[in-house]
């Protein structure tokens, strides 16, 4: 049945979009991971906001993660489906996602003879990512992931509407005579998903191509007649800037996902590429970097970025926002200044928030509008300090409403 929703409910068995499991394909992808889950507001409803989540996870591990009991119950401590919950009952769409996954850093193989092992062996001058049977293969290789998050916002803008079959996959999205407004998407993502939410959503018009009418040559159904241009978005510890990150030649203290001076987002299945010896070029597509292009309607996009990360661990403890300098890679292990927790709040909020706040020519701009949190910020007189529970998802509707959400769903 329709919503609204509440916070338990957020399941594939409650999302009212007919097909397997309640899913639907918004993009055949050999993988079969580009499906999303649909939770309607009411049985009747036109123009609609629509919120669409983004898990986190580096993409490895995929399929349950988009849709699982609870949206949220993978990001942001579950504040994700509190809101959610909320959206829902003020008669928001929401909508979770998956993509193609990437592999994983599970094990190391020593080549030496030894063999392989699911426990890692330590052997610093032969490790490589391998893959193993847990892997959904074709997976996807940075930053062919972000692709994937504008092709759903792009079916999402593409099918607006339910009504008399004005688009072909609205009346399954919404149900036969309703619709949303494709001009009012927000995108939420935690971690991994933030950082994939930013950065589709700053790229011009045009990156992520589409048709507008169907021609000769375009006949696929899929094939997106939007733009994957969004109103807003929200994002948890997401990773800014790929440039400066510095990961540990062995084991690492965050866990296996970032070490061996790997990160398995950047490599195929079986892979000797060390991340210190991946161009800067590779690593300029991250967020940082497309908000630095200046493109002109990105004056138009507003963000709400809370981080949870305090970098308090031993080789970082030092690092805060006056050394934040893209393109250099900060790998001051001994001094305390080496960059490798990615949710490090301390070290990319005033950074990224001082970006929004001073970007383009015009001082009203929805892009000046937007918010940063991080842990300390209060404290040290630099900004506000991260909300939990209701207060997060009250200032999270204010915010909707000083960007222009209209009053009803806000």
């Amino acid at each position: 049945m329709p919503g609204p929703y509440t916070s338990s409910e957020f399941k594939r068995a409650d999302s009212d979009v007919p097909g397997p499991n309640a899913l639907h394909y918004y993009w055949h992808h050999p993988s079969g991971l580009c499906h999303m889950a649909v939770w309607r507001p009411s049985a009747s409803f036109e123009g609609a906001p629509v919120a669409m989540f983004i898990h986190g996870g580096l993409g490895f591990n995929p399929g349950w993660r988009a849709m699982e009991s609870v949206i949220g119950s993978t990001t942001g401590g579950g504040k994700y489906a509190a809101l959610a919950a909320e959206m829902s009952s003020k008669g928001w769409v929401v909508i979770s996602i998956d993509y193609p996954t990437c592999g994983r850093n599970a094990y190391v193989v020593d080549v030496s003879g030894v063999g392989e092992s699911t426990t890692p062996i330590i052997n610093p001058s032969n490790k490589s990512i391998v893959g193993t049977w847990g892997e959904i293969h074709p997976i996807a290789f940075w930053p062919e992931q972000p692709a994937y998050v504008a092709l759903a916002i792009q079916y999402v803008k593409s099918n607006w509407s339910g009504v008399d079959n004005a688009t072909l996959f609205g009346s399954d999205l919404w149900g036969a005579g309703n619709s949303i407004n494709p001009e009012l998407i927000h995108l939420i993502g935690n971690s991994w998903g933030g950082t994939m939410a930013l950065y589709t959503a700053f790229q011009p018009t045009g990156y992520y191509p589409y048709v507008t009418n169907n021609a000769f040559g375009e006949m696929d159904p899929y094939t997106p007649r939007a733009s994957h241009r969004v109103k807003s978005v929200s994002a948890i510890s997401p990773q800014i800037d790929f440039t400066q990150w510095h990961f540990a030649t062995g084991e690492s203290l965050l866990g296996e996902n970032y070490s061996y001076d790997n990160l398995q987002a950047f490599q195929r299945k079986e892979s000797r590429r060390q991340w210190s010896d991946l161009p800067m070029a590779w690593k300029r597509q991250s967020p940082w970097w497309v908000i630095q292009e200046g493109h002109p309607e990105n004056e138009n996009i507003s963000c709400f970025i809370e981080f949870f990360g305090e970098g308090t661990i031993a080789p970082e403890e030092n690092l805060t926002y006056n050394d934040w300098n893209p393109g250099t890679v900060r790998d001051d292990e001994a001094g305390g200044k080496a960059w490798m927790d990615p949710h490090n709040g301390p070290f990319q909020g005033k950074p990224i928030r001082d970006a929004l706040k001073a970007y383009g020519t015009n001082e009203s701009a929805p892009i000046r509008l937007s918010r940063v949190s991080w842990l300390g910020a209060a404290s040290s007189g630099l900004g506000e300090a991260n909300l939990t529970g209701t207060a997060y998802t009250n200032r999270m509707f204010n915010w909707l409403r000083s960007i222009g959400y209209p009053e009803e769903y806000v």
